[in-house]
């Protein structure tokens, strides 16, 4: 966990558009509180014992694309799709596979898909963006940044609002939506979720993604099938 002392110095020191190296001592430091914690589901289990070999501190902040991040559990995945069986059914040559390789090169190729978003809506497109709540790899604070402050978006309804669904033990809260551009883009959080929302809330990541794509409010169906 990172203190509001440090969250403070992060702020002052890294929001003056450059990268100064005040602001980098104090990522540096901020990012020391990371330990033992998973960057992908800060409230999960932190798995340090399972292979292949973890980075000593989380990748943005240093050590290779090979190295999986900190207290992130790969074995299952990692055991899973090295069968035969299992590449054999997906129709994949017979390889070693891991979850981080160094075997494919990334680079980055655009600053930023501002553009591309505003062409969507543009265009009437409709546009679902999420994240959990408990992913510190990506936050929901970053796009809600992106969403208000660079893209400008006006809302089109109550801001942060709760929806739910229905379990058989009762209702579930499964986030908090804010609709902009004449509903066109809705953007919710997954509630308890971490980086790979339908992995940690199948449930309420089934329901999220059924209401969009009937086009009706998250929640409004209640969870219930029609």
């Amino acid at each position: 966990a990172t203190s509001q002392t440090q969250w403070e110095a992060i702020v002052d020191s890294c929001s003056k558009g450059e990268a100064t190296e005040e602001c980098q001592k104090a990522l540096e430091s901020g990012s020391k509180g990371f330990a033992g914690y998973n960057v992908y589901n800060v409230y999960g289990t932190c798995y340090s014992q399972r292979p292949p070999p973890q980075n000593s501190r989380f990748g943005r902040f240093g050590g290779g694309v090979r190295e999986i991040p900190p207290c992130l559990d790969a074995f299952a995945a990692v055991t899973y799709l090295n069968r035969v069986a299992v590449q054999d059914a997906l129709h994949v040559k017979h390889l070693k596979w891991d979850i981080c390789s160094d075997t494919l090169r990334y680079r980055t190729t655009v600053s930023t898909v501002e553009s591309e978003y505003r062409f969507l809506l543009s265009k009437g497109y409709k546009i679902l963006v999420y994240n959990g709540d408990n992913d510190a790899a990506c936050p929901y604070t970053g796009n809600d940044y992106f969403l208000r402050k660079i893209l400008g978006l006006n809302r089109s309804g109550p801001d942060w609002q709760a929806w739910t669904y229905t379990t058989d033990v009762g209702t579930q809260v499964g986030g908090h939506v804010t609709y902009y551009h004449d509903d066109l883009l809705t953007f919710t959080t997954v509630l308890g979720a971490g980086h790979m929302v339908p992995q940690y809330r199948p449930e309420a990541a089934y329901w999220m993604i059924t209401d969009w794509l009937r086009g009706t409010k998250l929640g409004q169906n209640n969870g219930i099938l029609s």
